[in-house]
Protein backbone atom coordinates (compact mmCIF):
# COMPACT_ATOMS: atom_id res chain seq x y z
CA UNK A 1 0.00 0.00 0.00
CA UNK A 2 1.37 3.50 -0.99
CA UNK A 3 -0.11 6.67 -0.47
CA UNK A 4 -0.49 9.21 -2.95
CA UNK A 5 -0.02 12.41 -0.39
CA UNK A 6 1.45 11.30 2.45
CA UNK A 7 5.07 9.11 3.00
CA UNK A 8 4.58 6.04 5.55
CA UNK A 9 5.67 7.92 8.57
CA UNK A 10 3.32 10.80 8.70
CA UNK A 11 0.64 7.74 8.48
CA UNK A 12 -0.59 5.95 11.09
CA UNK A 13 -2.53 2.48 10.55
CA UNK A 14 -5.75 1.70 11.98
CA UNK A 15 -7.30 -2.13 13.04
CA UNK A 16 -9.39 -2.78 9.87
CA UNK A 17 -11.95 -4.16 12.36
CA UNK A 18 -14.15 -4.60 8.69
CA UNK A 19 -11.84 -6.94 7.61
CA UNK A 20 -10.51 -8.54 10.36
CA UNK A 21 -12.92 -10.77 12.19
CA UNK A 22 -11.90 -10.38 15.78
CA UNK A 23 -14.77 -12.30 17.33
CA UNK A 24 -14.51 -15.50 18.88
CA UNK A 25 -10.79 -15.80 17.84
CA UNK A 26 -9.45 -19.12 19.90
CA UNK A 27 -12.54 -21.24 18.80
CA UNK A 28 -11.62 -20.20 15.52
CA UNK A 29 -8.08 -21.00 15.64
CA UNK A 30 -8.65 -24.23 17.81
CA UNK A 31 -11.22 -25.54 14.74
CA UNK A 32 -8.86 -24.88 11.92
CA UNK A 33 -6.23 -27.05 13.44
CA UNK A 34 -3.59 -23.98 13.00
CA UNK A 35 -1.75 -25.52 16.57
CA UNK A 36 -2.30 -29.29 15.65
CA UNK A 37 1.18 -30.01 15.98
CA UNK A 38 1.89 -28.19 18.83
CA UNK A 39 1.71 -30.84 21.53
CA UNK A 40 0.88 -30.58 25.01
CA UNK A 41 -0.17 -27.20 25.42
CA UNK A 42 -3.99 -25.91 24.88
CA UNK A 43 -5.09 -22.71 23.21
CA UNK A 44 -5.93 -19.96 25.71
CA UNK A 45 -7.72 -16.83 24.88
CA UNK A 46 -6.23 -15.09 21.10
CA UNK A 47 -6.90 -11.56 21.01
CA UNK A 48 -6.24 -8.49 18.52
CA UNK A 49 -5.74 -4.68 19.66
CA UNK A 50 -3.79 -1.55 17.93
CA UNK A 51 -1.92 0.87 19.87
CA UNK A 52 0.81 3.32 18.90
CA UNK A 53 4.90 3.58 19.82
CA UNK A 54 6.77 6.86 19.61
CA UNK A 55 10.11 6.96 18.85
CA UNK A 56 12.40 10.15 19.88
CA UNK A 57 15.91 8.86 18.09
CA UNK A 58 17.00 10.76 15.46
CA UNK A 59 18.01 7.30 13.52
CA UNK A 60 21.12 8.44 12.60
CA UNK A 61 20.18 11.59 10.40
CA UNK A 62 22.53 14.68 11.47
CA UNK A 63 19.81 16.34 10.48
CA UNK A 64 17.05 15.75 12.86
CA UNK A 65 19.82 15.33 15.79
CA UNK A 66 18.98 17.89 18.49
CA UNK A 67 15.42 18.62 17.05
CA UNK A 68 12.03 16.96 18.04
CA UNK A 69 12.32 13.84 16.13
CA UNK A 70 9.55 12.03 17.99
CA UNK A 71 7.83 9.92 15.81
CA UNK A 72 4.98 7.62 16.10
CA UNK A 73 4.10 4.14 14.65
CA UNK A 74 0.85 2.15 14.70
CA UNK A 75 1.43 -0.99 16.15
CA UNK A 76 -1.01 -4.48 15.30
CA UNK A 77 -0.67 -6.63 18.03
CA UNK A 78 -1.84 -10.22 17.94
CA UNK A 79 -1.86 -12.14 21.42
CA UNK A 80 -1.63 -15.54 22.27
CA UNK A 81 -2.29 -17.49 25.37
CA UNK A 82 -1.27 -21.03 25.27
CA UNK A 83 -1.59 -23.15 28.40
CA UNK A 84 0.40 -25.94 29.03
CA UNK A 85 -1.41 -30.00 29.84
CA UNK A 86 -0.58 -30.16 33.11
CA UNK A 87 -2.01 -33.51 33.83
CA UNK A 88 0.59 -35.20 30.58
CA UNK A 89 3.60 -32.47 31.47
CA UNK A 90 3.06 -34.06 35.11
CA UNK A 91 2.98 -37.80 34.16
CA UNK A 92 5.61 -37.28 31.73
CA UNK A 93 8.80 -35.61 33.00
CA UNK A 94 7.86 -35.27 36.60
CA UNK A 95 6.89 -38.57 37.92
CA UNK A 96 10.47 -39.54 37.07
CA UNK A 97 12.18 -36.86 39.55
CA UNK A 98 8.77 -38.42 42.31
CA UNK A 99 10.51 -41.33 42.12
CA UNK A 100 13.92 -40.14 42.31
CA UNK A 101 12.79 -38.65 45.47
CA UNK A 102 11.11 -41.41 46.66
CA UNK A 103 14.29 -43.81 46.38
CA UNK A 104 16.29 -41.10 48.12
CA UNK A 105 13.65 -41.50 51.03
CA UNK A 106 13.27 -44.44 50.91
CA UNK A 107 17.43 -45.16 50.97
CA UNK A 108 17.36 -44.03 54.83
CA UNK A 109 15.57 -46.99 55.99
CA UNK A 110 18.24 -49.80 55.16
CA UNK A 111 20.68 -50.53 57.86
CA UNK A 112 23.85 -48.60 59.38
CA UNK A 113 26.12 -50.94 57.70
CA UNK A 114 24.89 -49.78 54.39
CA UNK A 115 25.57 -46.30 54.56
CA UNK A 116 28.24 -46.33 52.11
CA UNK A 117 25.36 -47.33 50.03
CA UNK A 118 22.10 -44.53 51.04
CA UNK A 119 25.18 -41.59 49.98
CA UNK A 120 25.63 -43.34 46.64
CA UNK A 121 21.73 -43.50 45.96
CA UNK A 122 21.15 -39.87 47.37
CA UNK A 123 24.10 -38.60 45.27
CA UNK A 124 22.69 -40.32 42.40
CA UNK A 125 19.65 -38.91 42.28
CA UNK A 126 21.20 -35.37 43.07
CA UNK A 127 22.79 -35.90 39.72
CA UNK A 128 19.57 -37.06 38.03
CA UNK A 129 16.99 -34.81 39.35
CA UNK A 130 19.91 -32.08 37.58
CA UNK A 131 20.06 -33.82 34.40
CA UNK A 132 15.96 -33.45 34.75
CA UNK A 133 16.08 -30.09 35.21
CA UNK A 134 18.27 -29.13 32.27
CA UNK A 135 16.61 -31.56 29.79
CA UNK A 136 12.60 -30.32 30.54
CA UNK A 137 14.71 -26.04 30.36
CA UNK A 138 15.40 -26.74 27.20
CA UNK A 139 12.28 -27.12 25.93
CA UNK A 140 11.01 -23.59 27.11
CA UNK A 141 11.96 -20.70 25.70
CA UNK A 142 14.75 -18.56 27.62
CA UNK A 143 13.28 -16.16 30.10
CA UNK A 144 15.02 -13.64 32.59
CA UNK A 145 13.01 -14.68 36.09
CA UNK A 146 12.57 -18.17 37.74
CA UNK A 147 9.37 -20.16 36.48
CA UNK A 148 7.66 -22.23 38.77
CA UNK A 149 9.21 -25.32 37.58
CA UNK A 150 12.79 -24.05 38.29
CA UNK A 151 11.64 -22.82 41.62
CA UNK A 152 10.27 -26.70 42.47
CA UNK A 153 13.77 -28.47 41.23
CA UNK A 154 15.14 -25.74 43.25
CA UNK A 155 13.48 -27.11 46.67
CA UNK A 156 14.06 -30.97 45.48
CA UNK A 157 17.31 -29.26 45.01
CA UNK A 158 18.21 -28.07 48.83
CA UNK A 159 16.52 -31.08 50.18
CA UNK A 160 18.75 -33.69 48.82
CA UNK A 161 21.70 -31.58 49.03
CA UNK A 162 20.96 -31.83 53.01
CA UNK A 163 20.24 -35.34 52.60
CA UNK A 164 24.01 -35.70 51.29
CA UNK A 165 25.35 -34.12 53.83
CA UNK A 166 23.65 -35.86 56.69
CA UNK A 167 24.94 -39.09 54.75
CA UNK A 168 28.36 -37.97 54.62
CA UNK A 169 28.64 -37.17 58.51
CA UNK A 170 26.78 -40.71 58.99
CA UNK A 171 29.13 -42.83 57.48
CA UNK A 172 32.07 -40.97 58.79
CA UNK A 173 30.57 -41.28 62.12
CA UNK A 174 30.11 -45.03 61.56
CA UNK A 175 33.27 -45.48 60.38
CA UNK A 176 34.54 -43.83 63.84
CA UNK A 177 32.50 -46.57 65.04
CA UNK A 178 30.71 -43.83 66.70
CA UNK A 179 27.06 -45.61 66.36
CA UNK A 180 24.84 -43.72 68.53
CA UNK A 181 25.65 -40.38 66.24
CA UNK A 182 25.50 -42.76 62.82
CA UNK A 183 21.99 -43.43 63.81
CA UNK A 184 20.82 -40.45 65.04
CA UNK A 185 21.67 -38.85 61.62
CA UNK A 186 20.01 -41.36 59.93
CA UNK A 187 16.86 -40.56 61.82
CA UNK A 188 17.39 -36.86 61.31
CA UNK A 189 17.40 -37.60 57.66
CA UNK A 190 14.08 -39.62 57.51
CA UNK A 191 12.39 -37.08 59.32
CA UNK A 192 13.51 -33.51 58.00
CA UNK A 193 13.13 -35.17 54.74
CA UNK A 194 9.28 -35.20 54.32
CA UNK A 195 8.94 -32.41 56.52
CA UNK A 196 11.21 -30.01 53.84
CA UNK A 197 9.37 -31.49 50.82
CA UNK A 198 5.78 -30.58 52.19
CA UNK A 199 6.88 -27.66 53.32
CA UNK A 200 8.63 -26.61 49.79
CA UNK A 201 5.12 -27.42 48.15
CA UNK A 202 3.12 -25.46 50.94
CA UNK A 203 5.68 -22.38 50.15
CA UNK A 204 5.45 -22.87 46.57
CA UNK A 205 2.79 -20.67 45.66
CA UNK A 206 4.07 -17.90 47.72
CA UNK A 207 7.55 -17.75 45.97
CA UNK A 208 6.12 -17.37 42.72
Amino acid sequence: FRNAKYTYDELIYVVDLVGIDTDNLSEKLETSNVFANIHGWHLGNALIFQEVIANKSALGNPIKIGKNANREFSVINYQIDLKRDTINFTIKNMLPVLLAVIVTYVSFFLSLAQINTTRTVVTGSLLTVALMHSGLARNLPPVDYLTMLDILFYIVYFVIFVEVGITVFAQRAYEDENMTRAKKLLFAGRVFFPIMIIIGFIALPLLI
